[in-house]
């Protein structure tokens, strides 16, 4: 009785898969979804409220800020310039809203891959965060690697990340916005007022040469009224 041939493909088919399987599982290499929907940061999450110092590391670029007394952020080693609340609180909000989805390399090879290699490397592309109360407890700290949007198993944006004294590296929910320049932290804002704050303007070229536009309703109109004035 001579075997069939479509049987015999199908017994290799199977043991074929099945080698496969048993090589990845049995890998150093890999792990299997372990940490789903756990929080990141417990710390943070818990009072993001309390972050007080914020550090970043990447390259050759460190910045370091802080709030002072008045409860406003500043660059501390730019000789305590503003710097961007907005930006800051929205950094904060993200590190504290991640959680972890999935277990990643342990293999340092293999960090550059997703962008958690050592961030004190000139060429590295990680970023180094570090969130801190005013009584230095660590709220977060974490190397953050490539982002993506959107993939095939229903994470919509996503981070690599890694502990800087871990090997391990995770997949974590949620992007992060660290710009990697330092005027974008800075608040370089002249004045802090809202454009439909705005209810008259003068414009004068010289004493006794001026004119005044007034909003034409105090709904933040346009500014369609123009008086002539003598004077200041």
């Amino acid at each position: 009785m001579r075997p069939n041939p479509s049987l015999i493909l199908f017994l290799l088919a199977v043991f074929s898969t099945t080698a496969a399987l048993y090589s990845i599982n049995s890998s150093e290499d890999y792990q299997r979804t372990t940490a789903d929907d756990v929080i990141v940061f417990p710390r943070l999450n818990a009072k993001p409220e309390s972050a007080n110092v914020l550090l970043i590391e990447t390259g050759g670029l460190k910045l370091k800020f802080k709030q002072n007394e008045g409860s406003v952020w500043i660059a501390e080693d730019k000789f305590d310039y503003p710097a961007s609340s907005k930006l800051i609180q929205k950094v904060i909000s993200q590190l504290a809203d991640m959680r972890k989805i999935a277990v990643k390399t342990r293999m340092p090879s293999r960090f550059n891959q997703i962008g958690v290699e050592p961030y004190q490397q000139a060429d590295a592309n990680s970023v180094f965060v570090k969130l801190q109360g005013a009584d230095g407890e660590i709220l977060a700290e974490s190397i953050l690697g490539a982002q993506f949007r959107r993939n095939n198993i229903g994470i919509a944006e996503g981070t690599f990340i890694r502990h800087p004294k871990e090997q391990q590296a995770w997949l974590a929910s949620g992007s992060i916005d660290i710009p990697s320049d330092l005027l974008s932290w800075l608040d370089t804002r002249i004045l802090n007022v809202e454009a439909n704050e705005i209810k008259k303007v003068k414009l004068w070229e010289k004493p006794g040469d001026t004119a005044v536009v007034v909003r034409s309703n105090d709904d933040g109109g346009l500014f369609t009224k123009i008086e002539m004035a003598s004077d200041i």
